[in-house]
């Protein structure tokens, strides 16, 4: 205990000196070697506030409560969550002056933009009269040559009608005769829209495929895991993904090898497996849960029963991934899943061996 108090010690100095850099390389250092060690987590916040960097002095305040009541990490833990919430709100002020400055662009540009149009418009009425008193003549003298031209064939005998591809007939001239109008063909195998007498469209979807292209890639990603007898998962593991909030849903049903025999340490180790195979190979996944099921005698029937379940995100699991950190059962069960829970219906194997 003196060990790690000494060196706590040294790395508060380099804190205070400015040597932010050497202080964190020592302290992660101490996390791999006391990783629940409250204090140690409570110097990554103070490194974290010196930076300024308010958001991740939180995180490390609150693993650091976690792991022991402390007095003044929650002193600094309130002070960082007041100097956030005092930067966002600058944050905010300042992306709601941006558009004041914005609408008064937008309202000289429309203002200069009316003038040029009036601009247009009276030059506009100016030059077009002037023209068309010009052009008058010109356009009475060709309309006269124009009918005369005409006057021939209307004249003559109209010729018979011959029909066309699409079944209207038309005369040798090349227009519709009198009466019909020409409409084009449909292509064959076009999709028909609603008939003359109201018919309505039938249209039928696919609902065979419940899993989303997303889902079996997660699936097949997870399938290659292995329980501690070695058995792949295969077909007993299914992912599904909400691409709107990035939630996932991973149920796996436990191996017939391992339903009665120390059933509960091979499912949290599978269910921390599970939740880091799971953000590795979806990065838009930012929250999940993981489900273990499996069967059980009740009242004498076999049936199938969920056995645990977890609730994690993606920041949890990266603070042990980031730093190379293995955490053991009892960190899993409390703290890298936010929640969790076991079936009291369903024996975690501990029972039976303690009956032996």
């Amino acid at each position: 205990m003196n060990t790690i108090a000494n060196e706590l010690a040294d790395v508060v100095l380099l804190v205070e000196g400015g040597d932010l850099d050497r202080a964190q390389s020592l302290t992660e250092d101490l996390l791999v070697r006391y990783p629940n060690s409250g204090p140690v987590h409570a110097l990554m916040g103070d490194i974290a506030a010196a930076r300024r960097n308010h958001r991740e002095a939180i995180d490390w305040y609150e693993l650091a409560l976690r792991l022991g009541n402390d007095p003044s990490v929650a002193a600094r833990l309130d002070r960082q969550r007041a100097l956030q919430e005092a930067a966002a709100e600058a944050e905010i002020d300042e992306l709601l002056a941006s558009p004041r400055d914005n609408r008064r662009l937008l309202m000289a540009a429309i203002i200069g933009g009316f003038v040029v149009v009036a601009l247009l418009v009276w030059l506009f009425a100016a030059i077009v009269p002037r023209r068309q008193a010009g052009g008058d003549r010109t356009r009475v003298a060709r309309s006269t040559r124009v009918q005369a031209r005409r006057a021939a064939p209307e004249a003559s005998t109209t010729s018979p009608a011959l029909p066309t591809a699409a079944g209207s007939p038309v005369t040798t001239g090349g227009r519709p005769a009198t009466g019909v109008q020409a409409t084009p063909a449909r292509p064959s195998g076009a999709a028909q829209g609603p008939s003359a007498s109201g018919q309505p469209i039938n249209i039928t979807q696919s609902v065979d495929a419940p899993m989303s292209n997303r889902d079996r890639l997660l699936t097949q990603g997870l399938a290659g895991i292995t329980w501690p007898s070695g058995e792949a998962l295969g077909w007993r593991v299914q992912g599904m993904v909400d691409d709107y909030t990035g939630y996932a849903m991973i149920t796996v049903e436990v191996a017939p090898g391992l339903r009665s025999a120390d059933l509960s340490n091979a499912v949290i180790d599978m269910a921390y497996k599970l939740a880091v195979a799971t953000v590795q190979a979806d990065k838009g996944v930012q929250s999940l849960t993981v489900r273990a099921v499996t069967d059980v005698d009740v009242d004498g029937k076999r049936m199938s029963l969920l056995a645990f379940r977890g609730n994690t995100t993606r920041e949890h699991l990266d603070y042990y991934l980031k730093r190379g950190l293995q955490p053991d059962r009892r960190t899993i069960w409390e703290h890298v899943f936010a929640t969790t829970w076991w079936n009291p219906s369903v024996p975690t194997g501990v029972e039976q061996e303690q009956t032996q």
